[in-house]
């Protein structure tokens, strides 16, 4: 098995389309700061494991070339960005906006953290917090019988307040051993777009290329301002 790392967007083999105006991050669109900071409070809750929890929010400004296999990203917002005259106004006017925040020197990241809870619980598979957050569709799983949310539409809160639609999740968790395990991946929600004559899915992930893994443990490829626990 592969253990390249990057940017990697399955190829579409069934000539479909993933169109920029995603219903998820449509319904966060009214007020996204507001309900980011709900949705991430709701969850650090729903994770609790002492009777309060400490969320920090942070804006960082770094620099550009720090942002993990960024020729990679490039490549994936530009092709985006020639396939949007297609899709619309909107679309094209986000691409290129896009594109013009990563020729900048700088980025603004913005840092949500949380403390006093089990973290987003792994392994990467069906039926884990972890998988739900970052592959599943149309599914919500929390460690609390009593925690709200079922249809796994908050997940889609922090790509609207993105300039590029990309987070990157970094996340410590205790594993049914008792070991403490750290889980590390990205993913950008764009559009469909073709390279190199492939169709490629809208959306996208960082880690380990292979099957879209994320990177276990404290890695070289990390960049200073992901949380390394």
């Amino acid at each position: 098995m592969s253990n390249d790392i990057g940017w990697q967007h399955p190829v579409d083999q069934a000539d479909q389309w993933d169109g920029f105006n995603d219903s998820g991050m449509h319904y966060f669109t009214g007020n996204p700061i507001r309900h980011l900071a709900r949705e991430v409070i709701q969850n650090a809750l729903d994770a609790r494991e002492l009777d309060s929890v400490l969320v920090k929010i942070k804006l960082h400004e770094v620099l550009v070339s720090t942002i993990p296999n960024l020729d990679e990203l490039k490549e994936n917002i530009n092709s985006c960005y020639e396939a949007s005259e297609a899709e619309g106004h909107k679309a094209e006017v986000f691409f290129e906006s896009a594109k013009a925040e990563l020729e900048k020197t700088k980025i603004q990241v913005l840092e949500i953290s949380d403390f006093n809870t089990s973290g987003m619980k792994g392994p990467s598979k069906n039926g884990t917090p972890f998988y739900a957050f970052m592959k599943a569709k149309g599914q919500s799983k929390k460690e609390s019988k009593t925690a709200s949310g079922s249809y796994g539409i908050g997940k889609f809160a922090p790509y609207t307040v993105s300039k590029i639609r990309t987070i990157f999740l970094s996340t410590v968790h205790q594993d049914d051993a008792g070991v403490h395990t750290q889980l590390t991946q990205g993913k950008s929600i764009l559009m469909s777009h073709d390279i190199n004559g492939e169709r490629k899915q809208g959306a996208g992930f960082w880690g380990i290329k292979d099957k879209c893994q994320p990177i276990s443990g404290v890695d070289g490829s990390l960049p200073e301002w992901i949380n390394r626990g």
